[in-house]
């Protein structure tokens, strides 16, 4: 699994971190758009959501920070890989939600988790 060369973009007022590299599965679970999925609901998203996220090279948390990186997508081969990894790691207990695979976009997509249990509940 490649690394991910990224920043990390602190809540408002504080500067700019420092360029990291991180594992993709790493690199994914510090994204804030994914962290709340990932971690609270212990879903991984669809390969077309996760690509958009990716190719954008940033996910902005408003005032609260965000991620910045080069916009990159993963290929089929990679996003089973990393499907793997997250599953596989007894640090985490993630899911797939093939339920969730037919919503179109990321939003679309993080408004259908919302209404979800999280897990534990």
């Amino acid at each position: 699994m490649n690394d991910v060369r990224y920043k990390i973009m602190p809540a408002m007022g504080a500067g700019e971190g420092p360029w990291e590299y991180a594992p993709l599965d790493e690199f994914i679970l510090s994204i804030p758009g994914f962290v709340y999925a990932l971690k609270f609901f212990g879903i991984i998203p669809p390969i077309h959501v996760l690509n958009e996220i990716l190719e954008s090279g940033c996910d902005v948390a408003g005032m609260g920070g965000g991620a910045k990186w080069k916009p990159f997508s993963l290929s089929e081969s990679e996003y089973e890989e990393l499907v793997e990894n997250l599953i596989t790691n007894p640090n985490h207990e993630i899911r797939e939600d093939r339920r969730l695979w037919e919503k179109p976009n990321y939003e679309k997509w993080h408004m259908s988790l919302l209404g979800k249990k999280p897990r534990g509940k």
